[in-house]
């Protein structure tokens, strides 16, 4: 009987994975970078982004408040077991 055996795939060299991210961040640089100047062109695209980007803030505070007061409890929970 012959056995099958999965290698895993090897790491990427270092030098790809930087030139990767490097080549990612420079995309997202060029999407900010339209999307500002579309903002600039259009106002309304500009408010959007403004109230996408409040929401967002506004999701980051009530889920840090959720963790806060799930870690108080347990932090109480366990003092007094």
């Amino acid at each position: 009987m012959a056995t099958l055996t999965l290698a895993a795939a090897p790491p990427a060299p270092p030098l790809q994975s930087l030139a990767s991210l490097a080549g990612q961040r420079s995309m997202f640089m060029d999407m900010t970078t339209k999307l500002g100047n579309l903002g600039a062109k259009f106002p309304v695209v500009n408010s959007l982004v403004s109230a996408i980007r409040r929401k967002k803030s506004k999701d980051t505070l009530i889920l840090s408040a959720v963790v806060a007061c799930c870690t108080l409890f347990l932090l109480a929970y366990w003092s007094r077991k």
